[in-house]
């Protein structure tokens, strides 16, 4: 089977037949519902070519075209949580809105919004579709690091969709099926370590059952986890020499440090970074600590991949083809260049659908001018980071991560953490050979001039071993 796939470059119709499939058994046009025929038993590799094909028609769609398959997406899934999931039909009764009226993203906000707290207060009985089954679905948890952890059921269709997506993304940044790729994944605290992933067994996954890889961008992709040490992770990627890395802006920093200070240099093609807010000083430290191109990413645990840089490196292009965005300001559609909040809605999860839910994250959408790159979906000029992890200023005003992340680090500071523990309080731990005075003094003038001059500031010694390997720089009690 692995003499079947073309390298250096993914073929859509190669890896089709591959799959066992030959000629046009798939359509000349994507459709968002059908999926290639399997019987019990069968692999899921059938659907992810499939979802592999459609997703590279689609991410060029533009416009109209681009509209009007999110809209038949749309008013499918719409009906379907409508018939099937108690939470939704109440709330369309509550609003007194029927399916009917659903006919594109435009008239979503008929609909509330969906919170994590909707959620907790609601799943399983009433967040899960009647009639679906659960036997091989995922369910995927959140870290917890923003309140109670959370859990959403995927359903085999919805990881196999996500796997295209990567698929997509990696052959859109010049990464083939054969390129090694790893993934350093946050790993919760009740977990063990997790081993490698030898090539074999990854596609043997592959052909017998849903991937439930977060991030699976080719077949020799790996993963390790964070629990490991960062010696331990240095050893590993010096050992295999990957082509492409994916994991947290904040720990690929710490890795690359590492290997500075101890005069080893470690190239990698591209790095994927993803999961928290990446400044551009630390975008470019990385870029000269791995000799680099960086790309960002935004995606959920609850939803998968949203959306990614493309290779032009003109903003993060979102997957308009599966979910449906809105950009709100103060409940409107935001303008090209104004801050607003992301509402999302995922097409394709048909067990847990989720309708407007309000991920938290700001962002600022860019013009409809065509991107160099030639796809036409919808683009991002930056993301700020999300509402939750920022700071609320006495007059009510909240700021989002990115902002305060990125003076912070314009002063030279990486490992920090600031924590807002009141209305007028503020915590900031510095690990100790980042503490000069001046550093400080500029530090706690710029909380000032944010929340007065009456803020109780107080400073922490942050030792090295307690930084945990997943953090929030900035955080609000």
């Amino acid at each position: 089977m692995l003499g079947q796939i073309p390298t250096p470059a993914l073929n859509a119709r190669a890896l089709a037949r591959s799959a066992g499939h030959t000629g046009d058994r798939y359509p000349k046009e994507a459709s968002p519902f059908i999926a290639w025929p399997a019987k019990n038993g069968d692999g899921m590799l059938h659907r992810i070519v499939w979802d592999y094909i459609a997703a590279r028609r689609s991410h060029k769609l533009k416009g109209k075209e681009l509209a009007e398959l999110q809209g038949r997406k749309l008013r499918s899934l719409v009906d379907h949580a409508y018939r099937t999931v108690p939470f939704y039909h109440d709330a369309f009764a509550r609003r007194n809105v029927t399916p009917d009226q659903i006919r594109s993203a435009e008239q979503l906000r008929l609909l509330p919004v969906l919170t994590r707290q909707d959620i907790q207060d609601n799943y399983p009985d009433r967040m899960l579709a009647s009639g679906k089954s659960t036997a091989g679905t995922v369910i995927r948890h959140t870290s917890g690091t923003i309140g109670r952890p959370l859990e959403v059921v995927w359903d085999n269709e919805d990881c196999d969709r996500n796997t295209a997506r990567h698929l997509v993304m990696a052959q859109s940044l010049g990464l083939s099926l054969l390129d090694k790729t790893v993934d350093i994944m946050y790993l919760g605290p009740e977990k063990p370590e997790p081993s490698t992933t030898p090539e074999m067994s990854r596609l043997r996954k592959i052909l017998v059952g849903p991937i439930t890889t977060p991030m699976i961008f080719t077949l020799r992709s790996r993963k390790t986890g964070f629990r490991r040490s960062v010696l331990e992770v240095e050893k590993e990627l010096l050992k295999l020499r990957p082509t492409a890395i994916y994991s947290r802006p904040s720990y690929l920093r710490r890795l690359g440090s590492q290997l500075d200070r101890e005069g080893k240099k470690l190239q990698v093609g591209k790095i994927l970074a993803g999961g928290e807010y990446l400044s551009s000083s630390v975008r470019k430290e990385l870029e000269g600590y791995f000799d680099s191109e960086v790309f960002n990413g935004l995606g959920a645990q609850e939803l998968g991949t949203l959306g990614a840089e493309c290779s032009e490196h003109r903003g993060i292009h979102l997957f308009s083809d599966h979910f449906a965005f809105e950009l709100l300001r103060d409940g409107e559609p935001a303008s090209a260049g104004e801050a607003a909040e992301l509402v999302v809605t995922s097409l394709h999860n048909r067990t847990m659908p989720l309708i407007r839910y309000k991920l938290g994250d700001v962002v600022v959408p860019e013009s409809g001018v065509d991107c160099a790159c030639g796809l036409g979906l919808p683009r991002l000029r930056e993301i700020r980071g999300r509402l939750d992890d920022g700071l609320e200023l006495p007059d009510g005003t909240r700021i989002p991560v990115g902002p305060v992340v990125d003076y912070i680090e314009s002063l030279g500071l990486r490992d920090y953490q600031l924590v807002q523990t009141g209305k007028g309080s503020v915590l900031v731990k510095l690990v100790q050979e980042q503490d000069t005075k001046q550093t400080v003094q500029t530090l706690f003038s710029y909380l000032r001039s944010l929340f007065g001059n009456d803020v109780q500031i107080r400073l922490e010694e942050w030792k090295e071993d307690d930084i945990p390997p997943k953090y929030r720089p900035v955080m609000r009690l």
